[in-house]
């Protein structure tokens, strides 16, 4: 198997087939059954006759891994919220069944606690925040 690297050249290719490139040569050619090639800003997989099956550009490669983060940055969010709107329920529950107007009070008092400490900081809003980053630095 060949990694070509950017620096590489026939005379420094010998060194790059020892050590981790032999690992990787094990592991294309015995686990998934094709060698690769690595080249600047992309990566080309190639079965073993040669053919190639499936190419990706490197910045391609990584716009997509950062909308996923992204989108799983929102998903954390929503589900905070979803946890959240729960047990709002229960509160409401508590609030109906309480009898005293001290116990209703202290329901309230719990409620408030638990939108206080509870939402803002389980939002998760510095992964939100770091994706947002991350895609207007892609998107330049």
């Amino acid at each position: 198997m060949s990694i070509r690297l950017a620096a590489t050249t026939p005379a420094t290719q010998p060194a790059w087939d020892s050590g981790s490139a032999a690992t990787l040569l094990i592991f294309f050619h015995q686990s998934l059954g094709f060698a690769s090639q690595q080249r600047v800003n992309g990566v080309i997989a190639k079965r073993l006759n040669g053919s190639p099956t499936m190419t990706l550009d490197l910045d391609t490669l990584m716009r997509q891994m950062t909308e996923q983060k992204a989108k799983d940055a929102l998903l954390t969010a929503r589900s905070t919220l979803e946890r959240s709107l729960r047990e709002l329920d229960q509160y409401i529950e508590r609030l109906d069944t309480a009898e005293t107007p001290q116990d209703k009070s202290q329901v309230m008092n719990w409620a408030l606690n638990a939108l206080a400490c509870n939402i803002t900081p389980n939002l998760r809003l510095d992964l939100i925040a770091n994706a947002q980053a991350e895609l207007a630095s892609v998107a330049k």
